[in-house]
């Protein structure tokens, strides 16, 4: 529900706008309250609901009620009641804002025309009575008495009981910021009309007062950190002014008072009262006193033992001291890593560098050491130190493997940079470390170390890395690349993956064309080829139908299915395995004995016979696109190789089959069910396969998708490649999923 406050009426009916007006008046109990900005809840108790609402920049609320009305329609009587009320509660706010600054534009107009003397009476008479209204009077006004007290008007507004207990709380705490806020603004003016006694008048009074309070009542510090910052900035952009030396031993002197209280806390991304009086700390005495209280805060105050240590490695540095405690000399060793990090958030660069003089990096480990480092060589640059800068950058690359510092030492020093990566190669085997194989390349092929770079190419055997850097290398290397890739593609070949693998080998087939290597690789795999046939004792592959050429299988079954539906039997998937491979009359006789049907030999043909028609017709349909996928592929780089090749199916309709693939001439003899009189297991197929293609057995490799064909193909003499799950063609030589995942040579080299 979204509507504008300005003009709620315009959005709603009047019936509904009545109904929520009279909801508004009921309402006796509820909280308006704002949990975060633009955020509000109207909780109300009598009547029972609870609205949230969120005004947006352009002056639009969106309402959202938990009633059930709302939920079914978006708007309801809570939600309208609850607009209303924030809208009514603007309003005031707004009438309320608009008095009381014209009430202080008219109380500055009577101000301004009392002198001192009327000033003291009117505030000891007439704002007597409230001392907030009093308070904030002085505050705005004490500056124009000679002798301003701004210690007693803040103690005022906080007393102090007999027990050291301040009375502090959220109704008074207004006040008090109220008053610290306008005494702070009278300051920034002073410091701009360059008042600076009067403006260290009101530091001296506000700043301690605000570290006690931070101190005794810590459950306001968020509250008061605002007024806390802005003093310490304005005490910050005193001590920057020049001054008489009263003032300087004045600001010494708050500062060393201030932080030495116990509980007394820094403020990140302030500067620190000690470090804003550093300028005027110049005598011994004075120096050794502020040194000895921040020794001493690194040595008790734990929760700040960073902030305090990177104020006494300055101090170090800036004044030449070291610290005489034994056991905050312990510490800082120990926390030198932490002190580095947070020098280098405060800008403070020579402090960086100097702490690293200090403690070597080396002896910490090395997650603590490389950003150690990393802060010295930034540090360096900044500072311009351009021999630390080197010296950081050769302990990064050597001991870290930081690509980025090896960057800055080679643009300095390309001779140590190129020191550095032959360090790197020997510490670091290939394939040990990730990280140091990438850093080594990278920074080799920068350096222009073909020789190298080369080495570790080979070293890591990455075909991916090998397309990554090979442009530098193929003016130079052209050969040993090409063996290189001569190498990976042969290797990828010989898997069979399938997808992944293609997506390889045409990666780097496209890689390879845009330079002069293709050539060079292309002639390297014809004649590894070739060597490969050779050597080798395959000569030929015979390959069932159903199930590795193509899946006919299915057909085969849908016709069994049909022809036992119509006898009254419904067959099960699980008579698929029994029948795949099997003749068609002893696929027939395994049915019909399985579920108990009875007939004559005449009617076992009559169906049989019916059964092949019902399959030929569902078969008319089958074209080359029914090839399963890989086929043509193996059956073209086989024929190209020199394999014979032969078709031994049990299916006496496998020839019009391969006339519907149009693949019958890519073989070099067919035999099928019309060839044998024994059906498989029996060998009798492949064995007159091996005779076609007038090879001894021991030459010639199958591919088979049915258990009785692989141990038809065994006892044959033949080896086996079994194409479907490797649990039921277990005895097979080797299993796959297809023709696709893998080529002819892989074969020779697993049955060589």
């Amino acid at each position: 529900m979204k509507a504008t406050l300005k003009d709620l009426e315009s959005h709603f009916a009047p019936p509904a706008w009545e109904e929520a007006m009279e909801l508004v008046k009921e309402t006796n109990e509820y909280d308006l309250t704002q949990p975060q900005a633009n955020y509000f809840h109207v909780l109300s108790k009598n009547p029972d609901y609870h609205v949230e609402m969120m005004l947006a920049d352009d002056g639009s609320v969106t309402a959202k009620c938990h009633c059930s009305a709302f939920k079914r329609s978006g708007i309801c009587k809570h939600a309208l009641a609850a607009l209303i009320i924030l809208r009514d509660r603007s309003i005031r706010r707004r009438r309320n804002r608009s008095r009381l600054k014209h009430e202080k534009i008219l109380l500055d107009e009577v101000l301004k025309k009392l002198n001192v003397t009327e000033l003291r009476k009117f505030v000891a008479t007439h704002a007597h009575s409230h001392s907030a209204f009093r308070a904030e009077v002085l505050a705005n006004y004490l500056h124009r008495i000679r002798r301003p007290d701004y210690h007693h008007l803040l103690n005022d507004m906080t007393p102090m009981d007999k027990y050291g207990i301040i009375k502090l709380n959220r109704n008074n705490l207004k006040s008090v910021r109220n008053i610290v806020a306008i005494l702070h603004r009278q300051a920034q003016d002073l410091l701009k009309e360059n008042a600076l006694p009067q403006t260290i008048g009101i530091l001296e009074a506000t700043i301690p007062y605000l570290y006690r309070l931070s101190i005794k009542v810590p459950q306001f510090q968020h509250q008061l950190a605002t007024e806390l910052k802005h003093a310490l900035k304005l005490f910050e952009a005193f001590c920057r002014l020049p001054m008489a030396p009263r003032l300087q031993k004045a600001a010494i002197t708050l500062s060393m008072e201030v932080s030495g209280r116990d509980g007394f806390r820094m403020i990140k991304g302030t500067t620190t009262l000690l470090q804003s009086a550093e300028a005027f700390i110049l005598e011994k005495k004075v120096r050794r006193n502020a040194f000895q209280l921040v020794e001493e805060k690194v040595a008790t105050d734990t929760e700040q033992r960073i902030l305090w240590g990177s104020l006494l490695i300055r101090w170090m540095r800036v004044w030449e001291m070291k610290p005489r405690n034994k056991e905050v000399k312990r510490m800082l060793s120990g926390i030198a890593p932490e002190l580095v990090l947070e020098l280098q958030a405060q800008r403070a660069y020579a402090d960086v560098l100097y702490i690293l003089s200090l403690y070597d990096p080396s002896k910490y480990d090395a997650s603590t050491a490389r950003p150690m480092l990393q802060a010295g060589l930034r540090a360096a640059k900044l500072t311009g130190d351009e021999p630390t800068g080197l010296t950081m950058a050769y302990a990064l690359s050597v001991m870290h493997l930081d690509t980025e510092a090896w960057e800055t030492l080679f643009r300095s020093d390309p001779e140590s940079a190129v020191q550095a990566l032959k360090i790197v190669h020997a510490y670091y085997p290939p394939h040990d470390r990730k990280e140091a194989d990438h850093f080594l390349l990278s920074g080799l092929q920068r350096s222009g170390e073909k020789k190298l770079l080369l080495e570790r190419l080979n070293q890591l055997d990455d075909v991916e890395l090998l397309m990554q850097y090979d442009k530098t290398l193929v003016s130079d290397h052209t050969i040993a690349l090409a063996n290189m890739y001569t190498h990976h593609i042969h290797a990828l070949r010989s898997m069979y993956g399938g997808e992944t693998i293609r997506k390889k080998l045409a990666a780097i087939v496209y890689h390879l064309k845009d330079n002069e290597l293709h050539t060079h690789v292309k002639d390297n795999l014809e004649l590894m080829e070739k060597d490969v046939i050779t050597k080798s004792n395959i000569r030929g592959f015979i390959f069932d139908l159903d199930g590795v050429i193509v899946d006919t299988a299915k057909h085969h079954f849908q016709s069994w299915q049909s022809i036992m539906l119509e006898l009254g039997v419904e067959i099960s998937e699980e008579d698929d395995a029994h029948t795949r491979g099997a003749s068609r009359m002893e696929s027939l006789e395994y049915l019909l004995q399985k579920y108990g049907v009875v007939m004559s030999e005449k009617e076992k043909e009559s169906w049989a016979a019916k059964k092949n028609s019902i399959y030929l017709a569902s078969i008319e349909q089958i074209t080359p696109t029914d090839l399963l996928p890989g086929v043509l592929t193996f059956l073209e780089e086989a024929r190209k190789s020199g394999f014979k090749l032969a078709l031994g199916s049990a299916s006496k309709n496998a020839r019009a089959v391969l006339r519907k693939l149009e693949i019958e001439n890519r073989f070099d003899a067919m035999l099928d069910g019309n060839d044998t009189t024994r059906s498989k297991p029996d060998p009798e197929i492949f064995i007159k396969g091996c005779e076609a293609l007038k090879l001894p057995a021991s030459e010639v490799v199958v591919f088979e998708d049915a258990a009785k064909g692989v141990q038809a193909a065994i006892d044959a003499g033949c080896h086996v490649v079994g194409i479907g799950s490797p649990q039921v063609l277990a005895k097979a030589a080797m299993t796959i999923d297809g023709l696709h995942q893998i080529e002819p040579k892989r074969i020779t080299e697993v049955f060589a």
